[in-house]
């Protein structure tokens, strides 16, 4: 496009104007991701349960998600396969033992501040 620019550049102010989509928060994005996949805490939960009946009491949650990502894969199809998103490992963690009694203690956790949050509001409303 050549010559001098024309006056009707009135829209372009627009794009700048308007406020930017909410960026989903982790906890929202795991809540979504748990909802369309609950075989991923089933799997992790079976991975967990086959753990503690080799008389272990202490696991890494980093190595049943790194197994159940590898078994996951191999059963999904497509392009894309199968991913697990890191950052979910300490919903999942804190789910298992909140939500399982067999599990609660298996794993040693860090600080998440969403997670701890998430999951504190389950303790919240039952007391």
């Amino acid at each position: 496009m050549t010559g001098a620019p024309t006056s009707d550049n009135t829209h372009q102010g627009d794009l700048f104007a308007q406020e930017p989509d909410r960026a989903q928060t982790m906890t929202e994005a795991f809540l979504e991701f748990h909802r369309a996949n609950p075989h991923v805490y089933r799997a992790l939960r079976d991975l967990a349960r086959n753990w503690l009946t080799q008389g272990k009491t202490k696991c890494s949650i980093t190595l049943l998600y790194n197994v159940a990502r590898w078994s996951l894969s191999l059963r999904t199809e497509g392009e894309g396969m199968f991913e697990l998103n890191d950052h979910y490992q300490a919903y999942y963690a804190r789910a298992l033992m909140r939500f399982e009694p067999d599990l609660a203690g298996m794993f040693n956790i860090r600080t998440a501040p969403e997670a701890d949050s998430w999951i504190a509001s389950f303790d919240e409303a039952a007391a």
